[in-house]
C-alpha cells in the first residue's frame, strides 16, 4: 500500500543520494515495481504539452518507466499501451540546455507523441548522472536491437588488423619492417616503445593437450621462458591470469587471459595473453594471441600505470575481424561423438543449448547408481539422499521442457559391465573400420570419451551440487557388499584404467583392487581419466584401500602416489600428487591428523618420482616438486641424505638456471635444509651453486624494502617484491651455512669480491627487525669469523645502524628472538677487532644495553647467551677505551 510504501525522500545534495539512485536493493524493488530490469532512479520534474509532473523516472533496460511518487503505479500518461513507458527506440535525441545545470530536453522520433507533444522536458538535480546512465542504456538497446554495429575505435587510436584479428592501437604508432617482410609484420613502434602482435596457429583442443599447451597458464610459461633466457637480470613483477573485458563484435567464442610483467636491465616487457577458445564454425579449436609491449625502463617509470592500462585496452579490443556462423548441425555431430571435454560440454549447453544424444544412456548410468545408494542407505538417515531425487525432474541440470528422468529405467540388473560393453559398439564410424588393429583402437578412444563423459555427468554435470563424484566416494563405503561391488564397478569405468598402448583392447577392470595396480610399479603402462583419479585420491578412496595392509599402509600409500608422478597423467593430477605430499608431516600422514608417524623409508620412497619431475621440462612442476620435497626433508637427516644420493645437487642447479621465482624460492628453501651438513655443501658447491648464489645476491640485494617503503630512487613497483625478499632471506642462510668451512668462506670472500657489499647494503636497508634482517646479520657473522679485514669493512657501516635499531622501541617490537641473538652475536665478533670497540663507543652501545633500555625488554633478553654475549661486548669495548685513552 501506499501508506507502506511512502515517499522516498531523497538527499539531493552530495553522494549520498548517488549511492541510493544505484543501490542494489533499492533497484531491486523498483525492477519488480517497473517489470522492467532498473540500473538507475531520479526524481524529475517532467514537462510536457501543458501538462506537468513530479515522478521518479527509471532508467531500465529497454525503457524509461516514469513512477508516481507514491510508487504505487506507473504515471498514467504517454503511449496508451503502455501507460508511463518510454521506449528507447521513440527517443531521436536529447538536448541540454546549456543554462543551467537543471534541465534537459528529450526529442522523440517522427510519428511518436508523449500527451500530445514530440518532445520531454525534465528538470532534475543530479543531470549529469542521469544522462550517464541514459546514454549508456539508449546505446545498449540500440546495439542489441541492430546486431551490426560498426564499433569505432577511441579517440586518438585507429584500428589494425593482422592476420584475422583486429585491436585497436594509438595512432602515434607505425608499422616497423623486420628482417623478412617490409609490411604485415605484427610490429608498430613510436619512437620510443615497441609493440609485436602475434598469432599463433589454430589447434584443435586435443592438440593442444598433446602438446601440452590446454591451458593459458602453459602458454604464459613459454612466454616467460622466452623472454628472461639471455638475461642475466631480471623481475617477475606480474604473472597472473586476467579477464578480457569487451568483446565488441558479438564474438561467440570464449576468450582467457593472462598478464606478464617483466622487467630486466633496461627495458621492461608487458606481455598479454589472450586464448580464443572453441572458435566457430566448429567450436572445438583455440587459438592464441599475445600483444607485447617492450618499454625502456626509464620511460616505464615515468608512464608506469599508464602503460599497463594501455596494454590491457588493447589487449581488451582484441576481436576476429571475421566470425563465421556455427554450424548447428556438426556442432551436434561432434557432441554426439563426444570430441569435447568436461568445459566444452559445459559452454556448448550454457551457450549453444545443445547436448549430446548420449545424454539419455548418461541419466541411466547416473540413474541405476543413485538407486543402488537409496536402497541400501533406506535405513540409514545419515546417508540417505533427497527422496524424490530420482523422479524429480527439477534437480536436473539445464533440463529442457519434455526431457525424460522419472520415466528412465535403470539398467538392467544393475551390470554396469555388459552395459558398456553395448555402447562400445555404438559409437559413431566404428562399423565403417575394417581393419582389426583400427577398430580396436577406435573403440578405445570412444570407450575412454565415454567414460568421462559419464563421469563429468556423475559429478555434477546432470544433478549439479546435489549428486557429485564426492557423495558418491562418501556413500561407497556404507552399501551392502553386492551394491558396493556394483557400483565400484561403475566407478572404475569412470576412471579407465587403460593400457598406454592403444592397439590393446580395453577390458572391464576386475576385483582387483586399485592400490595394487598403482603399488606394483606398472602405474607408468596405463593412463587414467584424471579427473576421477583426483577425486579418489582427495576423498581418501586410494589411502583407504591402502589401509587393508595394515602394517605397511603408508608405505603402500607413498608407492602409489610415487608411481603415479611416473604415469602418463596429465599435469594437473600430479601437481595435486604433489600437494599430498607438501601436505605430509612427521607427526602426520597425509590428509590426517592421526598421531602417526610417517616411517622414513615411506618418504624416502617418493624422492626419485619428485626429482625425475624437477629434471623434466615443466618448471610448473618442478615448483611443485621442490616444495613436497622441502616439507618431507625438514628436520630428517634420513632424508636429507637419500636426496643428495639422488643427486639433488644437479637438480638445484638446474632449478636456479630456470629464472622461476617460485622454482627458486622452494630450491633455496630446500638446500637451507641440506647446507647443514658438511658433506651436503662439499656436493652442492661441486655441483656449481656458489656461483649461482652469488649471481642472484649481486642481482637482487637492492630489493629489500626499505623501512616505511623508503624507495631509494628506484622503481616502488621493483621494491614491493615480497618473494625476492624471501629468496634473500634463503641465500642469505646458505651463505651463511657455506661460510662455516674455512674453503668456502675464503671462497666467498676472495672471489666473489661483492658478496660482503651486497650484505651489508641489505643489513642497513631492508626492514628492521624484518626477518631478512636476522638472516643478514647470521651471514655477516660468517664472513667475518676469522678474517680481520672484514670485521673493519662490516663494523664501519653497520655497527652504528645496529645499535640505532637496537635502541628503537618501535623497531623492536617485532623483533625475534633469533634477530636478537644474531645481532648480539655478530656485535660479539665485531667487538674483536680493536678499531670496531671505538665505534661501538661512539654508537652508545652502555646505553643499548643498559639494562632500562627497550632491548632488555625483548623476551631474547631472558637468555643465558644474551646476557653472556652482552658481558663480553662491555667488556671488549671498555677494555679498548682505556687502552685509547691510555695512548693519548
Amino acid at each position: 500500500s501506499s501508506q507502506q510504501r511512502g515517499t522516498l525522500s531523497p538527499h539531493r545534495r552530495g553522494s549520498r543520494w548517488e549511492r541510493m539512485s544505484s543501490d542494489r536493493r533499492i533497484l531491486s524493488a523498483l525492477s519488480y515495481l517497473t517489470q522492467e530490469a532498473t540500473r538507475y532512479f531520479e526524481i524529475v520534474h517532467l514537462f510536457f504539452g501543458d501538462k506537468r509532473r513530479t515522478c521518479y523516472m527509471c532508467i531500465a533496460k529497454s525503457a524509461i518507466v516514469f513512477m508516481r511518487q507514491d510508487l504505487n503505479s506507473k504515471i498514467q500518461d504517454g503511449d496508451e499501451k503502455h501507460r508511463g513507458v518510454l521506449h528507447y527506440g521513440q527517443i531521436q535525441q536529447v538536448v541540454v540546455d546549456e543554462s543551467n545545470e537543471e534541465q534537459f530536453a528529450v526529442i522523440l522520433v517522427e510519428g511518436v507523441s508523449w500527451g500530445g507533444s514530440d518532445q520531454l522536458f525534465i528538470k532534475c538535480e543530479n543531470r549529469e548522472r542521469l544522462l550517464q546512465h541514459l546514454q549508456c542504456s539508449w546505446q545498449t538497446d540500440y546495439m542489441s536491437m541492430y546486431k551490426a554495429v560498426k564499433v569505432r575505435a577511441f579517440k586518438d587510436f585507429e584500428w589494425q588488423h593482422f592476420r584475422g584479428y583486429k585491436f585497436m592501437l594509438p595512432t602515434d604508432f607505425i608499422p616497423t619492417p623486420n628482417a623478412i617482410h617490409a609490411t604485415e609484420t605484427g610490429e608498430w613502434s613510436d619512437g620510443i616503445i615497441s609493440l609485436s602482435f602475434h598469432v599463433h596457429d589454430m589447434l584443435t583442443m586435443d592438440e593442444l593437450a598433446a602438446i601440452q599447451r590446454d591451458h593459458i597458464r602453459w602458454v604464459a610459461v613459454q612466454y616467460k621462458a622466452h623472454y628472461v633466457k639471455e638475461e642475466p637480470q631480471f623481475y617477475i613483477l606480474r604473472n597472473s591470469a586476467r579477464t578480457k573485458r569487451m568483446n565488441l563484435v558479438g564474438d561467440v567464442a570464449a576468450w582467457h587471459g593472462w598478464e606478464l610483467l617483466i622487467r630486466t636491465r633496461t627495458d621492461v616487457i608487458i606481455c598479454m595473453i589472450c586464448r580464443r577458445q572453441y572458435i566457430p564454425p566448429l567450436c572445438d579449436s583455440a587459438q592464441d594471441i599475445a600483444i607485447t609491449l617492450r618499454v625502456p625502463a626509464d620511460e616505464f617509470t615515468r608512464r608506469e600505470a599508464g602503460l599497463i592500462l594501455l596494454a590491457g585496452l588493447m589487449c581488451d579490443t582484441i576481436s576476429p575481424s571475421a566470425s563465421p556462423s556455427i554450424y548447428p548441425e556438426l556442432m551436434q555431430a561432434k557432441l554426439d561423438a563426444l570430441r569435447f571435454d568436461e568445459d566444452g560440454w559445459e559452454w556448448v549447453a550454457n551457450r549453444m543449448k545443445l547436448t549430446s544424444r548420449w545424454r539419455e544412456e548418461a541419466k541411466r548410468f547416473l540413474k541405476t547408481i543413485l538407486a543402488i545408494i537409496v536402497k541400501d542407505s533406506a535405513n540409514d538417515p545419515k546417508t540417505q539422499l533427497q527422496p524424490d531425487l530420482l523422479t524429480n525432474k527439477k534437480y536436473l541440470v539445464k533440463a529442457i521442457p519434455r526431457e525424460e528422468w522419472a520415466e528412465i529405467e535403470p539398467i538392467e540388473k544393475n551390470d554396469f559391465e555388459t552395459f558398456v560393453l553395448t555402447l562400445s559398439t555404438q559409437g559413431d564410424g566404428l562399423d565403417n573400420i575394417e581393419n582389426s588393429t583400427e577398430k580396436i583402437e577406435a573403440t578405445n578412444m570412444w570407450l575412454a570419451r565415454l567414460a568421462r563423459y559419464f563421469a563429468w555427468a556423475v559429478d555434477g554435470g546432470l544433478l549439479g551440487p546435489r549428486f557429485t563424484m564426492e557423495k558418491l566416494i562418501e556413500l561407497l563405503p556404507t552399501l551392502e557388499a553386492k551394491g558396493e561391488e556394483q557400483v565400484r564397478s561403475a566407478l572404475m569405468f569412470m576412471l579407465h584404467k587403460r593400457d598406454i598402448d592403444p592397439s590393446q583392447a580395453w577390458q572391464p577392470a576386475k576385483n582387483e583392487a586399485l592400490y595394487t595396480l598403482l603399488s606394483t610399479g606398472t602405474a607408468d603402462h596405463w593412463e587414467f581419466n584424471d579427473r576421477v583419479m583426483q577425486q579418489l585420491i582427495s576423498n581418501d578412496y586410494l589411502r583407504k584401500e591402502c589401509r587393508k595392509e595394515a602394517s605397511k599402509a603408508m608405505s603402500i600409500y607413498f608407492k602409489c602416489l610415487a608411481n603415479l608422478l611416473r604415469s602418463k597423467t596429465g599435469v594437473n593430477l600430479r601437481a595435486y600428487v604433489c600437494r599430498v605430499f607438501m601436505e605430509a608431516s612427521i607427526k602426520g600422514g597425509p590428509q590426517t591428523g592421526r598421531e602417526t608417524r610417517t616411517d622414513d623409508d615411506t618418504k624416502v620412497a617418493a624422492i626419485p618420482a619428485l626429482l625425475d619431475l624437477c629434471r623434466g621440462d615443466s618448471t610448473y612442476l618442478a615448483t611443485y616438486a621442490s616444495a613436497a620435497l622441502v616439507n618431507l626433508s625438514h628436520q630428517n637427516d634420513f632424508v636429507k641424505m637419500h636426496l643428495m644420493s639422488y643427486g639433488m645437487a644437479e637438480v638445484a642447479v638446474k632449478n636456479i638456471q630456470r629464472k622461476d621465482d617460485d622454482l627458486i624460492s622452494y630450491t633455496t628453501t630446500l638446500m637451507v635444509n641440506l647446507t647443514k651438513e658438511a658433506h651436503h655443501r662439499a656436493m652442492l658447491a661441486n655441483a656449481g651453486v656458489l656461483p649461482l648464489l652469488y649471481d642472484m645476491l649481486t642481482s637482487s640485494y637492492h630489493q629489500c624494502k626499505g623501512a616505511k617503503g623508503v624507495a631509494d630512487g628506484l622503481s616502488s613497483a621493483i621494491l614491493a617484491n615480497p618473494m625476492k625478499e624471501k629468496i634473500l632471506e634463503r641465500i642469505c642462510s646458505i651463505l651463511g651455512h657455506f661460510c662455516k668451512d674455512e674453503e668456502h668462506r675464503d671462497h666467498l670472500i676472495d672471489r666473489f669480491e661483492h658478496t660482503v657489499k651486497c650484505c651489508i647494503y641489505i643489513a642497513t636497508h631492508c626492514v628492521p627487525c624484518s626477518s631478512l634482517m636476522s638472516k643478514v646479520f647470521y651471514v655477516l657473522k660468517q664472513l667475518c669469523a676469522a678474517r680481520s679485514d672484514q670485521k673493519r669493512i662490516i663494523g664501519a657501516y653497520v655497527i652504528k645502524h645496529m645499535c640505532y635499531v637496537l635502541s628503537d622501541p618501535e623497531s623492536l617490537k617485532s623483533a625475534t628472538v633469533e634477530l636478537v641473538n644474531h645481532a648480539m652475536q655478530l656485535l660479539l665478533m665485531l667487538a674483536s677487532f680493536k678499531d670496531n670497540c671505538c665505534i661501538l663507543s661512539e654508537a652508545k652501545i652502555q646505553k643499548v644495553l643498559d639494562q632500562r633500555g627497550p632491548l632488555m625488554k625483548t623476551s631474547a633478553a631472558k637468555h643465558e647467551a644474551f646476557e653472556t654475549n652482552k658481558t663480553k661486548i662491555l667488556e671488549l669495548v671498555s677494555e679498548a677505551v682505556r687502552d685509547n685513552f691510555g695512548d693519548t
